[in-house]
């Protein structure tokens, strides 16, 4: 039986990759905030300690909302998720954390 993660993973690896592309080369770190409220979906690619900003790619976009298709397919309900990536040793590296809707008791 595979894991449903596994779905998951080329969708959240494109996505990390695209964002890295649309970074500013002066970057070794970023955050892509993707957050859903009602069906809305918004991005966000961001560097707190650079100046330079990122532009989002239509690529992106697209990765996000395939993102968002793909957990829903899956029955996994989300509100928001944010990638952290980052180089070290000259490869890159990702963390993403999803929030969960509340469960009123």
């Amino acid at each position: 039986m595979t894991d449903k993660l596994d779905a998951y993973t080329p969708v959240i690896e494109a996505l990390v990759y695209e964002a890295i592309e649309c970074s500013p080369a002066s970057w070794d770190k970023g955050t892509l905030r993707i957050g859903l409220a009602n069906q809305y979906l918004s991005y966000s690619l961001k560097n707190a300690t650079s100046p330079d900003k990122a532009e989002i790619s239509g690529a992106l976009r697209e990765l996000c909302e395939e993102l968002c298709v793909t957990m829903d397919e899956h029955g996994d309900g989300w509100t928001g998720a944010t990638v952290e990536f980052f180089q070290t040793d000259g490869s890159w590296s990702y963390d993403i954390q999803f929030e969960r809707p509340t469960v009123e008791p």
